[in-house]
């Protein structure tokens, strides 16, 4: 079941990635530079409220509005959307991601859909399609695929949550962690410590909890 689950979640990704990525580049209205330099912005060859197709290269930080393709920096900011890869220290994104983002801190205020990886902390404010890996996630919407790290945290989680603590309202899948809470539980918890708070009577179990 949570195999044929998270195949689905999958598929759906990949379609949404594809369908997104190419949708601002086959519009007539869509113009975006095809190269991109910044040394700190707005010292940079392009604008910070224009779009990139291509490469973006920010060599201390640098901000856009969209990027399609590959940006790389120390620190990369947009104020739109993010289809394809970025790669920084400290990557912030202020609408939606479409793809992979890797880094030491990574920022998203809307969706995201790929894989988003960080040496300490990731955060999106909004749902998630995908897989999720750092020392600390948040996802401040539903989350749909598979969260990874020492602390993970999501309103809802369909799919697989693993770390050290594990938190969620609404959980449909599976928790495997030293401490598993959530409020509703469709799925299993594997931990020492297993927290189910909308139960009347035995809110917590030891080694496994299970609820369908």
């Amino acid at each position: 079941m949570l195999k044929t689950k998270l195949t689905t979640i999958m598929v759906t990704m990949t379609l949404m990635l594809t369908s997104y990525a190419q949708a601002d580049v086959l519009t007539p209205e869509y113009t975006a530079s095809p190269l991109h330099v910044s040394l700190v912005a707005p010292i940079q060859t392009s604008s910070t409220d224009s779009s990139v197709a291509g490469l973006n290269i920010n060599l201390i930080y640098g901000s856009n509005y969209n990027m399609t393709g590959l940006q790389l920096g120390l620190g990369n900011h947009l104020s739109g959307d993010m289809r394809g890869v970025q790669l920084g220290l400290y990557n912030k994104v202020n609408h939606d991601v479409y793809g992979i983002q890797t880094g030491f801190i990574n920022s998203v205020d809307g969706d995201f859909c790929g894989v988003q990886r960080a040496f300490l902390v990731n955060l999106v404010d909004q749902d998630f399609y995908g897989h999720q890996g750092a020392i600390v996630n948040i996802t401040g919407g539903s989350f749909y695929g598979y969260q990874q790290g020492l602390v993970n945290l999501a309103e809802n989680m369909y799919g697989l949550q693993t770390g050290f603590y594990n938190s969620t309202t609404v959980a449909k899948g599976v928790q495997i962690g030293l401490i598993n809470k959530t409020h509703q539980l469709s799925g299993i918890q594997i931990g020492l410590i297993n927290l189910q708070t909308n139960r009347a009577l035995v809110k917590f179990l030891p080694i496994v909890n299970a609820s369908w």
